[in-house]
């Protein structure tokens, strides 16, 4: 049986699995836009600035993506803390 402070605990954390995930998705969906525009740049024109917003595009989506992923590792573990919880 949970004590108020174990409850109090398991309703921080569902909502922060809601805050999570919301950024996630947000997240997800920089990644693909920033990543689509950079190739874009990168394919169409071949001139300095198109190449160096690219190249920035680029990068800005793999730190979308890392960023990404370590949300999710720790939605994985508030996930496990409120099975341990149970």
């Amino acid at each position: 049986m949970m004590n108020n402070t174990d409850e109090k605990n398991v309703l921080y954390y569902q909502e922060q699995l809601d805050v999570i995930k919301n950024e996630m998705t947000h997240l997800w969906g920089s990644a693909f836009i920033t990543g689509g525009g950079s190739f874009a740049l990168l394919y169409n024109e071949h001139n300095f600035a198109n190449i160096f917003w690219g190249c920035v595009g680029i990068f800005i989506t793999i730190v979308f993506f890392n960023t990404y992923i370590m949300r999710r590792n720790e939605v994985t573990r508030i996930l496990k803390f409120l099975k341990e919880q149970k």
